[in-house]
């Protein structure tokens, strides 16, 4: 039921009451005017000693009237209880209408505040979409930035690497060059020519292989002459210690690399023996 629905219907109460006084009102006349005519009648009576033959209908007339004022006493205050529980419904109504209206009030507010953001967001929208290009060229030039420091750090680690080698092989080669007594012939193994490609290795040239592998610390094997797993796994470790790619096939660079550290450590041997 809503506040106008409650509204009505209190008005329609309020009438009827109105309504109702009017006819106590009028009640309460015709039994003041009964009463007096009885009284009237009565002090006749009295005067005359004598009981006339209209009082009786007259005293009955006055029992019903106190009878039916009793009757509409009964209903006013029926009534009055509905109109005071009809005034409590609608302070009740209004105490909500006024909380209602308050919400109102403060959601108004935050729409106000919402409608302010909105527009500040709209003023800045063209500021943001200038910037965004320059955004996303910072955020480039910050991933080119950390891609060129890790190739750097690689680069220095490959040239650190290099110059260690570099300090080994001057050691090995002023080892080589320092007369230490009469010279011996060299070895009786022929040193052989670099090849071009694995396919060119003999078993001479897969020892020596697996020689400069062990020089380097990558544990081929028994030297054999024999290319099988445990030196295709030593050329791996030997491809990642130079940064290249693993594969555990060597390249004609490193087979350059390996003969010539190998034929390096059989002069340094013979050195030392010397």
């Amino acid at each position: 039921m809503t506040l106008a629905d409650i509204n009505k219907e209190v008005a329609t109460h309020q009438r009827t009451l109105g309504q109702m006084d009017s006819r106590f009102s009028a009640l309460e006349a015709a039994v003041a005017a009964r009463e007096s005519e009885a009284k009237t009648l009565k002090s006749r009576l009295d005067a005359a000693n004598k009981v006339p033959d209209d009082v009786e209908p007259a005293l009955q007339a006055l029992a019903t009237g106190r009878e039916r004022l009793a009757t509409i006493e009964q209903r006013v205050g029926g009534a009055q209880n509905i109109l005071d529980g009809a005034q409590t419904t609608l302070i009740t109504l209004v105490k909500a209408e006024a909380r209602a209206k308050s919400e109102d009030e403060r959601l108004d507010q935050q729409h106000a505040r919402i409608d302010k953001l909105k527009a500040d967001i709209d003023k800045l929208t063209p500021d943001i979409d200038k910037l965004r290009p320059e955004a996303e060229a910072s955020a480039s030039i910050v991933a080119r930035s950390k891609t060129a420091r890790e190739a750097l750090a690689q680069l220095e680690d490959a040239v650190k690497a290099a110059e260690d080698r570099l300090k080994q092989l001057d050691s090995e080669i002023k080892a080589m060059t320092t007369p230490t007594g009469p010279s011996k012939p060299p070895p009786t193994e022929p040193t052989p020519l670099t090849p071009k490609t694995e396919k060119d290795l003999d078993v001479t040239g897969w020892k020596a292989i697996q020689r400069a592998l062990t020089a380097f610390g990558h544990q081929p094997g028994t030297i054999d002459g024999k290319p099988g797993a445990k030196i295709r796994a030593a050329i791996q470790r030997f491809q990642r210690s130079r940064s290249d790619t693993s594969d555990g096939k060597l390249t004609i660079e490193q087979i350059d690399v390996l003969l010539k550290s190998a034929a390096v450590s059989r002069k340094q041997s013979a050195a030392h023996a010397d």
